[in-house]
């Protein structure tokens, strides 16, 4: 199973300047981190049906256990990594929530059967 540290920024106070230094400069650090499998970055732009999306970016870095992980934040790249958000957090006015937690793939059967109503239970 795949290890993931998830993390979401806030919109900058200036759009350009922070994809430049985000791109150029913070995903370069991100980017050396010993261990990361893979690193997914997204930039939001839509919120479901008619709402603002929640965040303006997200990333994904991968590794391959909790092991994995815990032995990658004890690098010096990891470290330059951190003191590079901060270092955004106080240039762009964002901020930056994360997570972590194993990765679990959904089987995808649009023609399975549905769970019956009754099996959600009532609402307390």
């Amino acid at each position: 199973m795949v290890y993931k540290a998830v993390s979401t920024w806030s919109t900058p106070t200036d759009i350009v300047e922070f994809e430049k230094y985000y791109n150029d400069v913070h995903v370069p650090f991100a980017a050396r981190v010993p261990g990361a499998l893979r690193l997914v970055l997204t930039r939001t732009s839509d919120g479901f049906e008619t709402t603002p999306s929640a965040f303006y970016r997200v990333a994904e870095m991968h590794f391959e256990s909790r092991a994995n992980f815990e032995k990658a934040t004890t690098t010096q790249e990891w470290a330059d990594m951190r003191q590079d958000a901060g270092w955004v957090h106080e240039r762009f006015g964002v901020s930056l929530e994360s997570g972590l937690g194993l990765q679990v793939d959904a089987v995808l059967d649009p023609s399975g059967p549905l769970p019956s109503i009754e099996s959600r239970g009532k609402p307390e």
